[in-house]
């Protein structure tokens, strides 16, 4: 029994760090929208946005978690992530004439009258993970919080009885 703790030990630690960091993500992120009163929590101008509608298949599908980057300015042949009548959508610029946007997307379902600022643009897609943003919804929800704390103290609770090593 020893030596099957003594391999378990090292990984359950690994496995509370890892915990632990996605912890911290999760409060960051909670902390920050509610804070800022924003859906986006961006962390050094970087963020991330749960792609919900295929308009810009087969680059960005359904399911797809996006990072973005807010930026000051944004130039043609980029894909943004823009506010639309208050939700999110994604398009690529087409044209950029003095702080106004033309954009586009692949289903050409873009409104041409709907006026594209830079207040609207909430930042540039830089990266994708395809297929990611419902194991990202799960990992920084609530409930894998209270599992977070669950797991963390049952560790603590079964080996507050261990006597520290000392060595010589």
């Amino acid at each position: 029994m020893n030596k099957a703790y003594n391999i378990v030990k090292p990984i359950m630690i690994v496995i509370i760090i890892c915990l632990a960091l996605i912890a911290i993500l999760s409060i960051y992120n909670m902390g920050y929208k509610q804070l800022m009163g924003s859906d986006y929590a961006f962390l050094l101008d970087y963020s991330s946005h749960e792609v919900n509608e295929d308009n810009m298949t087969p680059d960005y599908k359904r399911g797809d978690l996006a990072i973005i980057k807010k930026d000051y300015i944004y130039n043609e042949g980029e894909n943004i992530i823009y506010n639309y009548k208050g939700s999110y959508r994604m398009a690529t610029i087409t044209e950029h004439i003095s702080g106004k946007y033309t954009i586009e997307d692949k289903t050409d379902t873009v409104d041409k009258e709907y006026e594209i600022t830079d207040e609207l643009i909430i930042g540039k897609v830089v990266g994708k993970i395809s297929k990611f943003a419902g194991i990202y919804k799960v990992i920084t929800s609530a409930y894998m919080m209270i599992a977070i704390i669950i797991f963390i103290g049952g560790y603590f609770f079964l080996t507050m009885n261990e006597k520290p090593k000392t060595y010589i």
